[in-house]
């Protein structure tokens, strides 16, 4: 037996008009053996890669020019920075930026 939807709708006007669509009575799945997967063994394609090292992860990936970042967070909970001083982290080799609350006064720890 088809599934019957009535759908209520407002017009511009104020009027109420109802749609009614049916929808076929859902069919039972047919069993396939070719397709059961749950509760059999099945070889995974990336575990041989996965477990020699093989396998590459997004951490693996070198771009050139890539830049890489850190960020320092206080040891204490609600704790206020009063003073920074971020001039041996600048001085560091390699060192693009040191970014603060100080050098970047218009950025929040909340945007």
């Amino acid at each position: 037996m088809p599934i019957q939807h009535v759908e209520q709708q407002r017009g511009p006007d104020g009027e109420i008009s109802y749609t009614v669509a049916e929808t076929p009575e859902p069919q039972p799945w047919a069993v396939d053996a070719d397709f059961a997967v749950v509760g059999h063994p099945h070889t995974r394609v990336e575990g041989a890669d996965k477990v020699t090292g093989r396998a590459r992860y997004t951490y693996d990936v070198r771009l050139p020019g890539q830049l890489y970042a850190a960020v320092l967070r206080s040891p204490h909970p609600h704790a206020r920075i009063k003073n920074l001083d971020i001039s041996r982290a600048e001085a560091l080799p390699g060192v693009r930026a040191v970014i603060s609350s100080a050098t970047h006064p218009d950025i929040s720890w909340y945007e």
